[in-house]
């Protein structure tokens, strides 16, 4: 038996307040053997990932030129850690930090703006989990906007990078209450693929998935309930090969996709499909055995 999010039951661990729902077997003292070693090793993680910042950033004080790429990289890492375990404030101090190191080192060298678009996009999602949307939704947008920049002269490398960029910057806009600019934006990351599916039907369908999704959430503040539903459960249709092929990589994003499409068909008084998510339920729940 496995957690079915484990991140959830290490916060509900850390409240003393842990749900049934939040795992496989109801079986308490089970539960919470396994909560307590899950949060003994993302504790372990985090000491480690604090322990590399430090050493890191020692290495940058003598070396400046070549270790302050090495500590944004772990500033970053650390901020994961720190968010994963809810520590929101100091998961965003990391990424701020992360930010401003990879603006420094892509101002003098250009080669590492993807680097400074990822951490923007990584503190942009710190920004929104503390509440603050409109820095949120300027760091998202800052790291569109650099990899448009990116992708207008190597479309290639950095295309799925726009991609999901734009989802996350979809998500900014519609938790400020702007749908129609969100759809846009997922619109146009599906738009990015439309020439390879057209040959090659099975490329990037875990971005594409995403951004149906997306598109699915805006469409339904926008009053469109049932083009709404029709793009959740395409989302979920197009993930499937995915998940069977790499179920470990891609099982929380099958997820919350069918946590989208069930929300959706309650909203609009319809019955979920059974027949499309049942199965999926089943290989979701055989993973966390």
């Amino acid at each position: 038996m496995r957690l079915r999010n484990p991140s959830i039951s290490i916060e509900c661990w850390q409240r003393n307040d842990l749900p049934i729902s939040c795992c496989i077997s109801p079986d308490l003292s089970s539960i919470w053997r396994i909560c307590f070693r899950e949060l003994t090793r993302s504790e372990e993680e985090l000491a480690a990932a604090r322990e590399a910042v430090e050493i890191d950033r020692t290495l940058a004080q003598l070396r400046p030129d070549v270790h302050q790429l090495h500590l944004a990289i772990s500033l970053s890492a650390l901020s994961r850690h720190l968010t994963e375990l809810g520590h929101r404030e100091e998961a965003l101090a990391s990424a701020r930090e992360a930010t401003d190191l990879n603006r420094s080192i892509a101002a003098a060298r250009p080669i590492f703006r993807p680097s400074l678009a990822r951490s923007l996009n990584e503190m942009a999602c710190c920004l929104d989990d503390l509440g603050q949307l409109e820095e949120a939704l300027a760091a998202s947008q800052e790291a569109t906007d650099l990899f448009r920049v990116l992708v207008a002269s190597q479309p290639r490398p950095f295309r799925t990078g726009l991609a999901y960029s734009l989802n996350h910057l979809c998500r900014r806009l519609r938790n400020l209450g702007r749908s129609e600019a969100g759809l846009a934006a997922a619109q146009e990351a599906l738009e990015l693929f439309r020439a390879d599916v057209a040959n090659r039907p099975d490329t990037f369908r875990a971005i594409r998935a995403l951004s149906l999704r997306n598109m699915a959430i805006c469409l339904n503040q926008l009053g469109q309930p049932k083009e709404a539903l029709a793009n959740a459960r395409d989302a979920i249709s197009l993930l499937l090969p995915t998940l069977q092929a790499l179920p470990a990589n891609y099982a929380g994003q099958m997820r919350a996709a069918i946590d989208t499409y069930s929300e959706l068909c309650e909203a609009a008084g319809q019955t979920r499909d059974n027949s499309l998510v049942g199965p999926i339920l089943r290989l979701l729940t055989s993973l966390s055995d």
